[in-house]
């Protein structure tokens, strides 16, 4: 381990640059990774072979955009900042950012992990986008639709939000809901305690390794940097308060960004830390994906019930599911779906899984199937608006794969 922590951090402790740091300069907001809002991306369909049709459509989808679990951050920068302005040194952009901090205080409710009103918007505008590009799936067909959901309320407002909007455009359909500790038990799952513990040392220890600009943050948030310094010394713990109140502002929709007062080396060493973290503890990680992976196959497994049963006898048009980032992170990996599921080292994480889209809030994937007039099936795979392809698997057309190929994929790989 002391030769690797060597390794990564000759490798690992770098300015960034780079693709990553010119995603973080398009948006700031994505360096909230999985705290980062959903992006509708256009969307595109590969014409299926001729002949096939699609008639039925598997979901997973996690909650939408939701407030933060620990209102500390924000009360605790909004404390320090109050304190400034009654002594009459807060400047200017001191103001706005405790302007910005208690709009998102507001917004907090005192309600940890609440769906915010843009949550419930990402989940309706899904269930267009799904009952559009996929129509002949609630039209042509049965009329029933299951759904499983996890137990926490989050999760069970999206839901609603993505179900009524269904029943919306199409009155007739017949959907049944399941939600209970049953269902949570395999549409929720995570790495091992022991296994997080490990991966948190690590990336704590590399994130101490970056050093970034603890001077700037004094200078332009008051109008005597000494004073404000005396009032939080810990510059980098300052920084943090800022970082971890920036992530969940655009979810609560207030106006401006705390990422502003930030400069970009602050957010990227923060970015770094929480992708590093994701990836190591959910994914397909050279290092721990055979430890993380095979939690995923209670999911997996019912996931291959449902779609078991929709090629032998097709009784419903969809099955949802609705649940959290950790098993959809775990599902897509252990399916080996391009990007999310790419099998990178520890070394490989920043510049290679940076793409924003791969775990906001309302992350969804869709399997579909398509069936011609002899009875034969394939397989599309979609993530996030974007058809997807699955490594180890050859397709019979673009994104286009046989059944029986993707039936082996159940059974998990390193």
């Amino acid at each position: 381990m002391k030769l690797l922590l060597l390794y990564l951090t000759a490798i690992l402790v770098a300015p960034p640059a780079g693709p990553a740091l010119q995603m973080l300069r398009e948006d700031p907001d994505r360096a909230g990774v999985n705290n980062h809002v959903y992006e509708f991306v256009k969307e595109y369909d590969t014409p299926a072979p001729a002949g096939y049709k699609p008639y039925y459509l598997l979901h997973y989808g996690r909650h939408g955009s939701r407030n933060e679990f620990k209102s500390k951050y924000y009360e605790e920068l909004a404390h320090i900042l109050q304190q400034a302005r009654d002594g009459g040194f807060l400047s200017d952009d001191g103001e706005k950012l405790l302007v910005q901090t208690r709009q998102i205080i507001v917004a907090h409710r005192d309600s940890p992990g609440h769906l915010t009103r843009l949550g419930e918007a990402e989940h309706r505008e899904l269930a267009r986008r799904i009952y559009k590009r996929y129509k002949p799936v609630f039209t042509k067909g049965p009329r029933q639709i299951y759904v499983e959901s996890s137990t926490v309320p989050r999760t069970l407002v999206s839901m609603t939000n993505f179900t009524g909007e269904l029943i919306r455009l199409q009155k007739d359909l017949d959907i049944s809901i399941d939600s209970d500790e049953r269902v949570f038990s395999y549409v929720n799952n995570s790495c091992s305690k022991d296994m997080s513990a490990k991966i948190y040392k690590l990336t704590d220890s590399l994130a101490a390794l970056m050093p970034v600009d603890t001077v700037q943050i004094y200078r332009r948030l008051f109008t005597d940097p000494e004073k404000g310094k005396a009032l939080e010394p810990d510059a980098e713990k300052f920084q943090r308060y800022i970082f971890n109140t920036a992530l969940i502002a655009k979810s609560c929709a207030i106006e401006g960004s705390p990422y502003d007062f930030l400069t970009e080396d602050v957010i990227y060493k923060w970015w770094a830390r929480i992708v590093r973290r994701l990836y190591l503890r959910q994914c397909n990680s050279v290092e721990f994906g055979h430890l993380r992976l095979p939690r995923s196959k209670p999911l997996v497994d019912t996931v291959f019930r449902h779609l078991d049963e929709a090629v032998t006898s097709a009784p419903v048009a969809a099955n949802l599911m609705f649940g959290h980032d950790h098993p959809l992170l775990g599902l897509a990996s252990y399916l080996r779906l391009e990007g999310i599921g790419d099998r990178l080292t520890m070394d490989e994480i920043t510049e290679k899984w940076y793409d924003p889209t791969n775990i906001p809030f309302a992350s969804n994937m869709q399997i579909i199937l398509y069936r011609n007039k002899a009875g034969k099936v394939l397989v599309k795979f979609v993530y996030n608006g974007r058809e997807r392809a699955v490594h180890g698997l050859t397709p019979v057309s673009g994104p286009y794969y046989s059944w029986e190929d993707v039936s082996t994929l159940r059974n998990y790989k390193e």
